[in-house]
């Protein structure tokens, strides 16, 4: 079997050499009138190419990796994204500005069914509207749950400082001003826990 080369040099007009293709490949541009064949081993290009005409081969490509991007949520950050949402109106005030500049279907002819275009219309500005809200509201509660789980565990906290003032009694008191700590510490639990 009889390796196939890129043997045929290909040129623009300017004289501008883009290396060479198989013979197959020069066939057909010429073929479909997008090169002149020069000499035997030359073609010219009827256009010069914004690319190069062959195909890269796969090690040649250079994969552009995505920087990698690092999210920091904090409790202000999803404050600020629920304040955005709550405060995007105005495409609730275009709807209505535009329903208001709307044909009311008063010029229809006797008989007809009225102005049925502009209802349509105004059906379509309310579905935009409704579906915009829908989006919101699901966009809010996403944003609660991040809230919710941003928020300190009130038990987690109590239960740290039970154990910090349970270090201190045993350091400083003994055995039973600690009992008696802890029994308040578990009658103020039990009251929060019914609260």
């Amino acid at each position: 079997m009889i390796p196939i080369t890129k043997n045929v040099q290909v040129v623009d007009e300017s004289g501008n050499e883009y290396g060479a293709t198989y013979p197959k490949r020069a066939k057909g541009l010429v073929k479909n009138g997008r090169a002149r064949f020069v000499t035997q081993g030359k073609i010219c290009l009827a256009r010069p190419p914004n690319i190069n005409l062959e195909e890269n081969k796969v090690e040649d490509v250079k994969v552009n990796e995505a920087p990698a991007v690092t999210l920091e949520f904090s409790m202000e950050y999803i404050l600020a994204q629920i304040d955005k949402i709550t405060s995007q109106t105005e495409h609730i005030y275009e709807a209505l500005i535009t329903l208001g500049n709307m044909d009311n279907g008063e010029n229809a002819e006797c008989g007809s069914p009225g102005n049925t275009l502009g209802q349509a219309k105004a059906q379509a500005i309310a579905e935009v509207v409704k579906q915009r809200e829908n989006t919101n509201q699901l966009l809010l509660r996403f944003f609660e749950r991040m809230y919710d789980d941003f928020k300190p565990n009130v038990q987690s906290i109590q239960k740290k400082a039970m154990d910090l003032l349970v270090t201190a009694v045993n350091v400083r008191c003994g055995a039973s001003a600690y009992s008696k700590i802890h029994e308040a510490l578990e009658i103020i639990q039990k009251m929060n826990n019914k609260n």
